[in-house]
């Protein structure tokens, strides 16, 4: 294995602990402790929190090291506001490039998300996934795919330090209003698909806010 290769792997399993929350909001990343943890050198660490640092969920201070990004609510607004803008375009692609496939497709995510157990969490959570990568499928975007990722990945940590997914029913609400955008996509109908993206995640962000520790 090369050594990029082998530097990949190690910001892979880096930002998995990461975003399982086996890191503490705040919490200094000493190299030398990683570099024990992982059983690596410290300049593949060194590397890694570069790396972490470019997708926003590490500050480095000068004499001071690395330490896990703690949001402010501004931040967190300017977060919901840029996945805003880019589901909207994603929205947008699929409805003026609609055609059978894309139909079937939306009409049978449309059955999924209605047959799903509404009494088990990790089924609704599995579901509202589902909703979010099919249209990243559907719309096909290479480089806003890898914008979406990092940004799903900021929420991801987010989500360690609430008790966000321990509540199912902002996530049945979720459900409900992903079919209704569906819905409106299948009807090719961007106002109504612009209305109920801005007013989902204006529910998102506010339901989170609520729940987030470190305002």
């Amino acid at each position: 294995m090369t050594k990029q290769n082998n530097k990949l792997e190690l910001y892979s399993l880096i930002l998995n602990d990461i975003l399982t929350g086996k890191f503490q909001p705040g919490e200094r990343l000493r190299e030398e402790k990683l570099a024990q943890q992982y059983g690596t050198s410290r300049t593949p660490i060194r590397e890694v929190i570069r790396l972490l640092e470019n997708d926003n969920l590490l500050t480095v201070v000068p004499n001071a090291g690395a330490q896990l990004k703690i949001f402010t609510i501004k931040e967190i607004d300017e977060l919901y506001l840029l996945r805003y803008h880019l589901e909207l375009m994603i929205y947008t692609y699929i409805i003026e490039n609609m055609n059978p496939e894309l139909d079937t497709k939306i009409t049978n995510l449309i059955a999924i998300l209605k047959a799903v157990d509404l009494t088990n969490t990790k089924l609704i959570a599995q579901a509202n996934d589902l909703f979010n990568k099919t249209m990243l499928q559907l719309a096909n975007f290479r480089i806003i795919d890898t914008y979406y990722a990092t940004l799903t990945n900021l929420f991801a940590y987010l989500r360690n330090f609430t008790n966000y997914d321990a509540e199912s029913k902002r996530r049945i609400e979720a459900v409900f209003e992903h079919i209704a955008i569906c819905q409106t996509i299948l009807a090719k109908d961007l106002v109504a698909t612009e209305k109920l993206l801005r007013e989902h995640l204006e529910n998102a962000k506010n339901h989170f806010i609520n729940k987030y520790n470190f305002k």
